[in-house]
Order: C-alpha cells, then sequence, then structure tokens
C-alpha cells in the first residue's frame, strides 16, 4: 500500500506544491468500528422484548418512534458500507465500538468509524499507527453533526451507490488527508513512578473532582513556569482538533460580553454588526490548526478573590503539567476514558509526535 511508505511530511509538501493529492488507496482488510445506538443500549439494558421494551420507554417519555427511526438509519448506512466492500471483494470485519480494542486494528490498512464524532473518538484512541488511515461516516446526520464525520449518506434524495463511489475516489487518489496532532499524557502517582497512558487525546483531557458538585483543587504549571494553586470546576486541555470543540465553547467571550465592555468604555453607536465582529476576532484568537503542537487550556469558573488568584485561566502553551490537591480527582480523556487521580499525583500533557498522528481521510 503507497500510503505506508508516505510521511506526513510528504503529504504536506504535497499539498503545498500540488494541492491535496494521495496515492491510491486499494484497501484490502478493513474494520468497521460501529456505534450502539441507543435503541440498543436500552436492549441491552432492560433485556426486555420489542413490546415491554417500547412501553417501558414510552413510560419515560421517550419517542420510541424517532428512536426506532434513528436505528434504522444507523442499520442502513453500515449496511451500504458493508455491502460496497463485498461487491469490491474487500475483506472487512464489523466491531461494536464497546468492544474495540488496540490489537483490533493493528493488521487493518484501513479504519471506518461508522457512528458520529464520539464513535471516531473512540476508534482513534485505539488507533495509535498513522500509517492507517480512518474513514469517519456520520451514519445519521438527523442526530450527530459529526465535525469530524466528513462521509455523509444522502438519504432525503434516496442516492445510490454513495460509498461505492468514494471507494473509486479512494482507488484514484481523489482525496485528502488530514494529519491530525495529538496529545500525550503521562502520570506520575505519588510513589513517584511515570507512566505513559497508551490512549492518545484527539479533543481534550478534562480534570476535576469526581463529583461535579465539589470544587476542584488543583496546581497549574503552563511551560514551566510557576505552578498556581487553582480552585474552580475543573480544566480542559485540549488539541488543535479539540480547539474549535468543547474548549471552544467553555473559553469563548459572548457577545453581550462584548458590549457592555464596549458600553462602559465610553464606545456609542456600535452597530450589532460590528459587535458580532469584535466577538468572532476575539473567539478566534483560540483556535489554531489541528496539526500544530500546541496545547490549549481554560480553568472553569476560577474561583477568585484577595487570598486566590489563577493567573493562567486561559490561553495555548507547549506543555501543561498538573498536580491533583484533592482525594478524589478524576481525569477524562476524549469523553471516554476515566482515570482516578489522588492527591499529589501529576499530569503532564504535551503534543505527541508526527508518527502518532492521527490519518484522517477527508473527502
Amino acid at each position: 500500500l503507497g500510503m505506508r511508505k508516505s510521511s506526513p511530511l510528504r503529504f504536506a509538501l504535497s499539498s503545498i506544491l500540488h494541492g491535496p493529492l494521495c496515492p491510491p488507496l486499494n484497501p484490502k482488510n478493513v474494520v468497521i468500528v460501529s456505534k450502539v445506538t441507543r435503541l440498543e443500549r436500552e436492549h441491552l439494558s432492560t433485556n426486555f422484548n420489542q413490546q415491554d421494551l417500547a412501553t417501558h420507554l414510552s413510560l419515560r417519555g421517550i419517542d420510541v418512534q424517532k428512536l426506532q427511526q434513528s436505528h434504522n438509519t444507523h442499520k442502513s448506512s453500515l449496511n451500504e458500507i458493508t455491502t460496497s466492500l463485498q461487491q469490491e471483494n474487500i475483506s472487512f470485519r464489523v466491531i461494536s465500538i464497546a468492544d474495540v480494542q488496540q490489537s483490533d486494528l493493528i493488521n487493518s490498512d484501513l479504519v471506518i468509524a461508522a457512528g458520529g464524532d464520539g464513535t471516531l473518538l473512540r476508534a482513534a484512541s485505539n488507533l495509535l499507527d498513522s500509517k492507517i488511515p480512518i474513514l469517519g461516516v456520520n451514519t445519521d446526520p438527523t442526530r450527530s453533526a459529526g465535525v469530524l464525520c466528513p462521509i455523509v449518506f444522502d438519504r432525503i434524495n434516496n442516492k445510490q451507490n454513495q460509498f461505492s463511489i468514494l471507494l473509486d475516489k479512494l482507488r484514484n487518489g481523489s482525496y485528502s488527508l488530514n494529519y491530525r496532532r495529538r496529545l500525550r499524557v503521562r502520570i506520575e502517582q505519588s510513589e513517584g513512578q511515570i507512566t505513559t497512558l497508551p490512549n492518545l487525546v484527539l479533543n481534550e483531557v478534562f480534570f476535576a473532582e469526581k463529583d461535579a458538585a465539589r470544587v476542584s483543587l488543583f496546581s497549574l504549571s503552563v511551560d514551566d513556569e510557576p505552578s498556581d494553586i487553582v480552585r474552580s470546576s475543573g480544566v480542559i486541555i485540549c488539541s488543535g482538533t479539540g480547539s474549535t470543540a468543547w474548549f471552544s465553547s467553555t473559553a469563548q467571550t459572548h457577545v453581550d460580553t462584548v458590549k457592555l465592555i464596549l458600553d462602559l468604555a465610553g464606545v456609542k453607536n456600535t452597530s450589532p454588526e460590528n459587535v458580532d465582529k469584535i466577538t468572532i476576532q476575539l473567539n478566534d484568537r483560540l483556535k489554531y490548526n489541528f496539526d500544530e503542537k500546541k496545547v490549549g487550556y481554560v480553568v472553569r469558573e476560577p474561583i477568585t478573590n484577595r487570598a486566590i488568584n489563577c493567573n493562567h485561566r486561559l490561553g495555548i502553551a507547549q506543555k501543561i503539567t498538573l498536580r491533583s490537591l484533592g482525594w478524589n480527582g478524576m481525569l477524562t480523556i476524549d469523553g471516554i476514558t476515566q482515570i482516578p487521580l489522588g492527591f499529589g499525583s501529576r499530569v503532564f500533557i504535551d503534543p505527541a509526535d508526527d508518527s502518532q498522528m492521527l490519518a484522517c481521510i477527508n473527502n
């Protein structure tokens, strides 16, 4: 496979000099990581038959018809993927998102995440080899925005053979690759031993007390600067990919705040359009490219008073170090993996190497 002999640098130079050209991709061994639909989760958790489950869900105020429709839409999309692969005599396996492991993806030459962004994040956390590309397919765009899933099946116009057309594009090299930088996480427990987590971070790391209603207490160091003792609702640390996700929602300045500041500064007769423009410029400064070796951070709702301050609430850095100063801290990676952190545990977060970037196929 030509892609295995290439590198992120080669593709970057190719994009600059010639546009997003990629070598022909002729997958022989495909792994499809499929989401578990809400209906399937309800079946697994209750073990009811179909009629009893419908009654049970209705009593909980859940629209069973919409749940079934979403389930059917996902299964229809998944069936189109597998049928297209069968017609092309391409070997494949379908693995549930609940069961996928790193060993399932090692010998593949293409990973397809069939679901939404959550499915791709789970698949990506088990895919450590940048030579194996991943393709995100949004199987139900009515229920998922699927920002990381560029392939969306058109069910409204009942278009046929959409995935077969995509396979032709891959074979012809008519696609592009986004190499997304991921973050490496190392943990030093109170005994002093440092462990590198096997899971790489595509979006963000979140640290806070396990009990969301309790104040999170930790020290935070940005680029080896002196640590701050922080009391807050936790801290989000993100990659370039994650800088447009939860981090962006938490860090953004709202338009009403900008309007209030302009009024207090004595700026008169500012049009709503200009206020919107200023707000967008203010928030865009915290977004950066998905391949950059940077780490974004934002402390949520820091407590500040005469005794406590938060000198590093928000910004972009090269690395972050935090130490848990509470007894029930929890580190959450991409909303998937949770790691308890006791008092004194330290976490080191920095960009991973080029060899650990995620190769995402972009249609």
